[in-house]
């Protein structure tokens, strides 16, 4: 099993962060993701199943004290 642990881009940590996302109140975003697979991948993997979680971090940084 192979685990991608922590972001691409951004950061968690408190206030506005070089990378960080931005958006706008009451507006949506859509985000894709994309699984690969080796062409070379052998036979022995088909039919396995994976979990996969996604976490998202959020925070107000306009108008903070």
């Amino acid at each position: 099993m192979t685990a991608l642990d922590g972001a691409l881009f951004g950061s968690s940590a408190q206030g506005s962060q070089p990378g960080d996302r931005t958006l706008a109140a009451a507006s949506s975003e859509v985000l894709c993701f994309q699984v690969g697979l080796p062409i070379a991948t052998g036979n022995a993997l088909q039919g396995a199943a994976s979990d996969v979680t996604f976490t998202f971090d959020a925070e107000q940084t306009a108008n903070n004290p």
